[in-house]
Parts: C-alpha cells; sequence; structure tokens
C-alpha cells in the first residue's frame, strides 16, 4: 500500500512517496532508471517534514532507496547533488 512517483528536468529529482496503509512500514523504491544520480552523493530533504537524509547515488541506482514509513504518511523529497567529499547515509532532523 505505498506508492511512489518521481521525476526529473533540467537536472533537479523529485520523488513522492506515500503510505496509504494504517501500518508502519519498509519499504525499498527501486531507483534503476534514474542512472544519472550514480557517481554522486545527494542529500534529499522531504519538504513535508522538514528534514535531511544523505545516500549515495551508486548505493540508490544499485540497491533502491529504503525508508521507513509511519501509518497514513505521505514525503516529497527533493534531491541535491553534495560535492563528492561529503559523508554519505547520514540523517539529521
Amino acid at each position: 500500500h505505498v506508492l511512489a512517483h518521481g521525476w526529473q528536468h533540467a537536472g533537479e529529482y523529485r520523488l513522492i512517496v506515500n503510505n496509504f496503509s494504517d501500518r508502519w512500514v519498509q519499504v525499498v523504491i527501486d531507483l534503476n532508471g534514474w542512472e544519472a544520480i550514480a557517481g554522486a552523493n545527494w542529500r534529499l530533504f522531504d519538504a513535508l517534514h522538514d528534514s535531511y537524509s544523505y545516500q549515495s547515488g551508486d548505493d540508490m541506482v544499485m540497491d533502491g532507496l529504503y525508508l521507513e514509513l509511519e501509518a497514513n504518511s505521505a514525503h516529497i523529497f527533493h534531491f541535491h547533488r553534495l560535492a563528492k567529499s561529503t559523508d554519505s547515509q547520514k540523517t539529521t532532523d
């Protein structure tokens, strides 16, 4: 009961994820079609929750984007390319 929709335009990437379930879920969003994000680290800004996570583009393309979603929740992620020296896999609120 999770719906995800992503798009890109002019190097900008967005991803909307909705959990329509009344339960907390773990999901992996397949970003295999977004090969252009590989080779860089990314900050994903969740516009609805004013939070950030840091992800490797290589990992997201190969393994997908792992998310834990609360019941009946939604997220809008804006992808921001980072300099290569930025650490990945950190989360801040």
